[in-house]
C-alpha cells in the first residue's frame, strides 16, 4: 500500500510517499510544493491544487493522510492553513483516494513516543524509522513523512 502524507501550508506544502509491506515501511519519494508569496492567496491555493493533482498521477498513492488544523494564537494564519486543507482534502477526494486525518499531538506521538515533540525530534524519528542515510529535508517534507508513519502505525 502507498501513503502519502501532506503536511499543509499556503507557501509551502510538504508530501511524502510511503510504501508499506506488511510491518515494513519504506520511501518512495518526497520533497515539497512550494508556490510564490507575492501570489494572491486564491492563485496560491490553485497552484496547490495543480501541483497535487500532477503528484496524484506519477505518485499513484492509495490513501492520501493529511495533518489535522490546529489552533494558533494567529488566527488569520489559522484560517488560511484551514482553506489551504480544504484544498488538499478537495484535490485528494476528486481523485478518489482514501483520506486520514491526524492532529499534530497524534503524529508526533506516533513517531516519537512524544506528543510534543520538536520537528528536529520528527526529522530524526523519521531518518531513523525509514531507514534513511542522512535526515529528510526540509522539515515539511520530514513532518509529511511523519504524517504518512503515522497512519501506518495507527491501522
Amino acid at each position: 500500500m502507498r501513503i502519502l502524507g501532506i503536511d499543509p501550508g499556503t507557501r509551502v506544502v510538504g508530501y511524502g510517499l510511503v510504501e508499506r509491506n506488511g510491518n515494513k515501511a519504506g520511501v518512495i519519494d518526497y520533497g515539497i510544493i512550494k508556490v510564490s508569496g507575492t501570489l494572491a492567496l486564491p492563485k496560491r491555493l490553485n497552484e496547490i491544487y495543480d501541483s497535487l493533482q500532477a503528484l496524484y498521477k506519477q505518485l499513484k498513492p492509495d490513501a492520501v493522510v493529511v495533518e489535522n488544523i490546529f489552533y494558533a494564537r494567529d488566527v488569520r494564519a489559522t484560517i488560511k492553513m484551514g482553506e489551504a486543507r480544504g484544498v488538499i482534502l478537495l484535490s485528494a477526494a476528486k481523485q478518489g483516494l482514501a483520506i486520514y486525518e491526524y492532529t499534530p499531538a497524534e503524529i508526533k506521538k506516533s513517531v516519537t513516543g512524544n506528543g510534543r515533540a520538536d520537528k528536529s525530534q520528527v526529522q530524526r524519528m523519521v531518518q531513523h524509522l525509514l531507514c534513511l542515510k542522512t535526515a529528510p529535508k526540509p522539515l515539511d517534507a520530514s513532518d509529511a513523512l511523519a504524517i504518512a508513519l503515522c497512519y501506518i502505525y495507527r491501522s
